[in-house]
């Protein structure tokens, strides 16, 4: 196979340079052996190879300094990058792992501690004639009360407001049980003495309510009104007292209320 002398001269540098293949460097020897010409082009490209190469200080056929220097400054510019690359790669795996971490921290106790309410329809309360108030279908019983001093006495009268809740894992893996959420509110036994600063105090349960996703929702007004019903310098009228019951029981279910 024969190349013509364009070929030829396009093989010359890396000849020079000593990077062709054997066979190209075959091809190429044989056509100098035959062309006058071109073996003065590759005497001409050496001579300015050499020249090259001495004014940067190196040997005949070796890489100039400055393209060392180039390439110097290009590995470290691409390892600068490269470095940059794997610290914001390790960044996004820590923050990918901490929020699967939290996701599944988060999920486990919503599904497992989470309350959630059940509606006084679902939650299969009934009320015997003795008051005893008591339901089949309890998971968890959450309760807090309503405190009003007696006018006429030194006791104090308990509006008991009670719900159930449930978790996702108790109501797909549990069974519903028995709940006596509150027992004979009826009967004298009810009625309890608790020790004060101003000496024994009766206790007395007046009514029992099914709190309401409004009650839930109006805690700290509940308070309010609480320690309004509570204070007895608040010199409330009856129609006054009457009307802050009525706004935290309201669109409460009444389970039992006193004779």
């Amino acid at each position: 196979m024969k190349i013509n002398c364009n070929v030829a001269q396009d093989l010359m540098q890396p000849y020079v340079e000593d990077i062709l293949s054997a066979d190209s460097r075959e091809l190429l020897t044989k056509h100098l052996e035959g062309c006058e010409a071109c073996r003065a082009k590759l005497d001409e490209i050496r001579g300015i190879n050499r020249e090259l190469d001495g004014a940067a200080g190196g040997e005949p056929g070796a890489v100039s300094r400055a393209d060392t220097a180039e390439k110097t400054k290009e590995v470290a510019t691409f390892r600068q990058f490269k470095k940059w690359i794997d610290m914001r790669r390790a960044v996004a795996i820590i923050i990918t792992i901490a929020v699967v971490i939290t996701g599944c921290i988060g999920a486990a106790y919503y599904i497992g501690e989470y309350q959630t309410y059940i509606p006084y329809e679902e939650s299969g309360i009934q009320v015997s004639p003795n008051g005893d108030i008591y339901t089949k279908a309890a998971y968890q019983m959450n309760c807090t009360d309503l405190i009003m001093k007696d006018t006429d006495s030194e006791g104090v009268n308990h509006v008991m407001f009670v719900y159930l809740t449930s978790s996702i894992r108790s109501r797909r893996f549990e069974k519903p049980g028995e709940m006596s959420i509150v027992a004979n509110p009826i009967i004298e036994e009810e009625v309890w003495k608790e020790e004060t600063d101003i000496g024994p105090v009766e206790n007395h349960v007046i009514a029992v309510y099914y709190a309401s996703p409004k009650f839930l929702k109006s805690l700290k007004g509940f308070n309010i009104n609480r320690s309004l019903l509570m204070d007895p310098d608040a010199q409330l009228s009856e129609e006054e007292r009457q009307a802050l019951l009525d706004e935290v029981c309201a669109d409460s279910v009444l389970l039992w209320e006193k004779g």
